[in-house]
């Protein structure tokens, strides 16, 4: 299911199928785009178009931000947490054995791209809302609120993502609370360049290397 919000000053519209914006427990504030909320990833995947994914098998261990650079995620503030025996209920909770390395945070996190992004999605064992920010170049495009819905009494893994008409490469986010909060994946859309830009960029480059003619 999924909820669109539009940016302030302009009209609401729910996609056909979705909740409205209160029962979904989202809701946007000084947007300057418009966001597209999903519960169902292959909806999200539908929408967003190719999708990078970070998590299992390859979450390393302990705190390292840049650990997933190559993949177009350049800084993450979360950690690798390797669930120890006697951890039965966040391994059940996951849907993983125990001795899986998952991701895990207390408190705010952030995540900076390489590039312009406009997709973003998250398995994670979230039960507490989420205030989510997006910047683009260090300014703040979107700001909204996501609480997992219904709350569950003990946390259960959740897919959440969103898309933007405004592509933003920072999403800062933190809980209401400080709870500690795990996850296994991390999925994102970077914007692709048309052919057109992609043609601009080669005869640009093109040009600079063009050795000069001598002068006879």
């Amino acid at each position: 299911m999924k909820t669109m919000l539009m940016s302030a000053g302009r009209r609401s519209r729910v996609v056909p199928g979705a909740l409205v914006c209160v029962a979904c427990g989202v809701s946007t504030t000084a947007a300057v785009g418009s966001i597209t909320h999903f519960t169902d990833e292959a909806s999200w995947r539908a929408a967003s178009g190719p999708v990078t994914t970070v998590g299992m098998p390859d979450i390393l261990p302990g705190y390292q931000p840049a650990a997933y650079a190559q993949t177009g995620l350049a800084i993450a503030t979360v950690s690798g947490y390797t669930i120890p025996t006697g951890a039965e209920d966040v391994a059940f909770a996951l849907g993983v054995p125990t001795g899986t390395t998952v991701f895990t945070k207390t408190g705010d996190s952030s995540f900076r791209f390489a590039g312009p992004v406009t997709a973003f999605a998250q398995q994670w064992l979230y039960y507490q809302p989420q205030v989510i920010q997006l910047y683009r170049e260090g300014t703040l495009r979107e700001s909204f609120l996501w609480s997992p819905s219904p709350p569950d009494p003990w946390p259960a893994s959740k897919f959440y993502g969103f898309t933007s008409t405004e592509p933003f490469d920072l999403i800062y986010s933190f809980p209401i609370s400080t709870s500690i909060h795990y996850g296994t994946q991390i999925m994102f859309s970077q914007v692709v360049p048309t052919p057109s830009v992609v043609a601009m960029i080669a005869l640009s480059v093109t040009m600079r290397v063009r050795p000069r003619r001598r002068l006879r």
